[in-house]
């Protein structure tokens, strides 16, 4: 999945995550994270055929069977009549069209999606690319929201327009922190309490504005493990990418056993 910070998130990276590390109950058999891995490349061929709807015809079923819970992050965008981020449309025209055509089409040359997400950020092209996203939803929609909540899900905000919040006037941080927050937990018929920072970034005053706004706990993307020491408010995620079953394993013996601090 692209990243409009030049980072490639490998597809599926984040669905296994919340399979495999946002439940209620941790699980670590080999069957679980098999099952994981048919849930990402089930998601990915959802979204290449023009949709999200992977969360509730692929995530929830499977979740459900594995008697796993999981929280999902969600913008809410469509509940306000938006499309899809921009390098989300991006991400869609590069599987329909290919990495050459549609350099070609932006004028952009470029070796990888990376690197032409990374020299269209910033610039007009980001408009233009809006401009070319079809007709379609690639979030879910108020009764796929409800759905997650009927299937034991959760649901926590990755606010509207996903910008860089450490950045922002303290003003400008508040509007974010709260924008769209109230129709995303009138889709689900219950508050939303659960926070992911856009790109994975905030410090202390970002999270104290999340406290301030009146979460419970917020997610930062630093990739550390949670001890009882951590923030709530900076709590660490970990997107671990395509990885095989045993390579999972070790990387995530490696994280909860590095020494506190290390990076």
């Amino acid at each position: 999945m692209l990243d409009p910070h030049g980072r490639l998130r490998e597809r599926g990276g984040l669905e296994r995550q919340q399979v495999l590390a946002a439940g209620d109950r941790t699980t670590h058999e080999a069957g679980a994270l098999e099952h994981a891995n048919v849930l990402a490349d089930r998601i990915q061929r959802d979204r290449e055929c023009g949709g999200d709807v992977g969360h509730t015809r692929v995530a929830l079923p499977l979740l459900r069977s594995l008697q796993v819970s999981a929280t999902f992050f969600l913008s809410g965008r469509v509940l306000h009549g938006l499309g899809p981020y921009w390098w989300v449309t991006l991400e869609h025209l590069i599987a329909e069209r290919g990495l050459t055509e549609v350099c070609q089409t932006l004028g952009v040359a470029a070796s990888s999606p990376v690197e032409l997400a990374a020299r269209c950020e910033g610039t007009s092209l980001v408009n233009r690319i809006v401009g070319m996203a079809q007709s379609q939803d690639v979030q879910p929609a108020a009764a796929e929201i409800r759905a997650l909540i009927d299937g034991g899900m959760s649901i926590g905000f990755h606010t509207v327009r996903h910008l860089v919040l450490p950045t922002l006037s303290p003003e400008a941080l508040g509007d974010e922190l709260v924008r769209g927050r109230v129709e995303l937990a009138t889709a689900a018929g219950r508050p939303v309490a659960l926070l992911a920072y856009p790109h994975g970034r905030a410090a202390t005053r970002e999270a104290r504005a999340a406290r301030e706004a009146g979460y419970h706990a917020a997610f930062t993307g630093g990739g550390h493990p949670i001890t009882v020491q951590t923030d709530r408010f900076l709590l660490d995620r970990w997107e671990p990418g395509a990885l095989g079953i045993d390579d999972f394993v070790a990387a995530v013996a490696l994280r909860l056993n590095r020494p506190a601090g290390a990076r």
